[in-house]
């Protein structure tokens, strides 16, 4: 019992005069009521990352409030009412039940799909992983063909070669060979001589 509805039933002296309140007010099923049920119970769809065990206690719950109303759904009924409510994504697994030819109860869908459901959920972590895999080696041979199969292309060899920045003065510096001996000549002064 919700804690709000305590207060209008409280002061019955005992525990069977407080159900007997409660089914008086509670316990009569009105037609209304019971269209309102079925329309739940029809309409109810399972989302995409929904449990299928929770989807389908969901519908057992109805079928059950149902049953207590004085409106008895079929076993069939409830059955294609559960493999309709599956989203798209089991589309695949509802064309194999119904297709199956065996005789679906509402005693074994619930595990046919607990089942599927955990096939699915191991093939989708075992794709993710292997596409994973494959990335990896896909990354680790393109560099391994890069590395075998590097051309270099030989420059021209130049009198004089421009380096990096001197470390000590900042200045940039090169380098030519004259007489097989390195002269190291400041870039902006052998610049300059150039022109």
């Amino acid at each position: 019992m919700k804690d709000n509805i305590i207060p209008l039933f409280e002061e019955r002296p005992t525990a069977k005069e407080m159900m007997d309140a409660l089914e008086t007010k509670y316990g009569c099923r009105s037609d209304t009521q019971i269209q309102l049920l079925l329309d739940k119970f029809n309409n109810i769809k399972m989302n995409e990352g929904d449990v299928v065990r929770d989807h389908v206690n969901q519908l057992e719950l109805i079928a059950k409030e149902l049953a207590n109303a004085g409106h008895t759904l079929s076993d069939k009924m409830q059955v294609t009412v559960v493999l309709n409510s599956l989203p798209p994504s089991w589309d695949h697994v509802v064309t194999s039940l119904t297709h199956s030819g065996k005789e679906l109860a509402m005693t074994t869908l619930p595990v046919l799909l607990m089942l599927e459901e955990d096939r699915m959920k191991r093939r989708k972590r075992d794709n993710a992983s292997s596409s994973l895999m494959m990335a990896q080696s896909s990354h680790t041979t393109q560099f391994k063909h890069k590395r075998f199969k590097k051309q270099w292309t030989r420059k021209p060899r130049q009198e004089y070669k421009p380096r990096d920045v001197c470390y000590r003065c900042d200045e940039k510096y090169g380098y030519s060979l004259e007489n097989g001996e390195i002269q190291i000549y400041p870039y902006e002064s052998y610049k300059v001589n150039i022109i």
